[in-house]
């Protein structure tokens, strides 16, 4: 397990100098301002998160599952690793993302109390159900149909999501009154369910690569 995830790392090394460098831009440009920048966490935990279908796709590339199906590997274990992967990644650009926001915010010299932790967590969590509920969908529909259309699936579900909310809200946002709690308690919620959706597409994809012939 530990020797595929550090062939994966070491084929998305240049993937992830440039996410690193795109991260390291956008908070010189989006943190110098009077605004904390919190968009950047969830951004970016999913970027990183999404990654893992790039890691496909270099995958069929290099033919590597045919010769990885030559070795004393189980499925199960080649199927989890990718998950470790993107979990992995997503948590590695997490914490850099939510370091920037803290650092800059200090640097700047303003308040880090209680709310502004406590909202640091919540774009974190943000971050997390984005990402496990795009991987959940989008893994086991990349063993299925493969990367092209495992890639559309998923963006369209999120971006029709992001259209009812949008909609919604600027239909009856005057008249929809939310408490503060009660974000936070649709959050945590959102984030517990997209683990639960993550542990179920993993025996999902799991079935479908035992499946398959090569």
């Amino acid at each position: 397990m530990t020797g595929l995830l550090i062939k994966d790392l070491y084929i998305m090394r240049q993937s992830i100098k440039s996410m690193l460098f795109i991260l390291v831009v956008w908070s010189v440009v989006f943190l110098g301002g009077k605004k904390t920048g919190m968009f950047l966490i969830p951004m970016f935990i999913m970027i990183a998160g999404m990654n893992v279908l790039n890691l496909f796709a270099y995958d069929r590339q290099t033919k590597w599952e045919t010769y990885a199906l030559t070795m004393p590997i189980p499925r199960w274990k080649m199927v989890l690793e990718k998950y470790l992967y993107s979990v992995c990644i997503a948590a590695f650009f997490g914490i850099i993302a939510v370091a920037a926001v803290a650092a800059a915010t200090a640097i700047k010299g303003m308040g880090m109390g209680p709310e502004f932790l406590f909202e640091l967590l919540i774009n974190w969590l943000t971050g997390v159900v984005l990402a496990f509920f795009y991987n959940s969908i989008s893994i086991p529909l990349t063993y299925w149909l493969g990367v092209e259309k495992a890639r559309m699936i998923p963006s369209v579900l999120i971006g029709v999501a992001v259209f009812l909310i949008v909609a919604l809200a600027s239909a009856y946002g005057d008249d929809i009154a939310v408490s503060d709690s009660t974000v936070t308690a649709v959050i945590i919620a959102g984030a517990l369910g997209t683990v639960v959706m993550m542990v179920l597409s993993y025996f999902i994809s799991v079935s479908v690569y035992n499946k398959k012939e090569f």
